[in-house]
């Protein structure tokens, strides 16, 4: 298939360059007191896997992911604000509008550190039978009044996973350096992955009974998201794509 590089660039150009400030992101050790699965623990899995990958410069995971109001927003009275990540000082004493709860865990905090300052990761997150909600992230975000829903979070949090790095990819094809090809490639199999992603989310929406308290369009939702292929990937790691002249793509880092 013939690449037009100049309408790839053309296209790109609308999209707003990123800081290039560097962050580290280094998760705590953590252990786990509560008895059974807590929903809030496949978010936790999830993030970990996206900081694993490699396939995102922390920055950017950081601020398209972990502390983006599109993915998830707490905001109390005071005007503090909370993202799947808050600073601990914050973290401490955010609570929701409509009920007075706590976000963040009082105690046994999941801690990650972001340049070395200490930030809880959102634990009040449960309803597993409301449908994931991806149309929400084409509008204004707005901060929620109660706990955060965990189908929502984890596909907000995917699509914006996948977007950030399908965008970086497609900044660097502007330079046009000798990875063009590799960059195109791997730009297109992500963006296909996200289709499909987009397009299960829609399935398991369609069918009711999926959320249905009998249901099990959650564990679903989990078990499709957690079998990415590229989100389980690392960089140099080869993926099958009927797409590619050769039938596989090497994954590489956006960074």
């Amino acid at each position: 298939m013939a690449i037009n590089e100049d309408r790839l660039l053309q296209q790109r150009s609308a999209l707003p360059l990123l800081a290039t400030h560097t962050i580290k992101i280094e998760k705590l050790p953590h252990e786990e007191r509560s008895k059974g699965k807590k929903t809030r623990q496949t978010v936790e899995q999830v993030v970990d896997m996206m900081i694993a990958s490699g396939l995102l410069a922390e920055r950017v995971l950081f601020e398209q992911v972990l502390h983006n109001p599109r993915v998830v927003w707490i905001m109390d009275d005071t005007g503090r604000s909370g993202y799947l990540l808050a600073r601990e000082a914050d973290a401490t004493q955010l609570q929701t509008r409509k009920n007075g709860f706590t976000m963040y865990m009082p105690t046994n905090p999941i801690v990650y550190l972001v340049n070395g300052e200490p930030y809880h990761l959102l634990t009040r997150i449960d309803s597993t039978r409301s449908k994931p909600n991806i149309e929400r992230l084409t509008r204004e975000a707005n901060p929620i009044l109660s706990a955060a829903r965990v189908n929502d979070c984890l596909a907000a949090m995917v699509v914006c996973f996948y977007e950030a790095y399908i965008h970086a990819l497609a900044d660097n094809m502007t330079r046009k350096t000798a990875d063009f090809y590799t960059q195109f490639y791997m730009k297109q199999y992500a963006e296909q992955e996200l289709a499909r992603f987009t397009n299960k989310v829609a399935e398991l929406n369609d069918n009711h009974m999926n959320w249905h308290p009998r249901g099990n369009g959650h564990q679903q939702l989990v078990d499709y998201i957690t079998a990415l292929p590229l989100l389980n990937s690392r960089e140099g790691q080869v993926l099958s794509c009927a797409h590619h002249p050769q039938g596989v793509v090497t994954v590489i880092s956006s960074s």
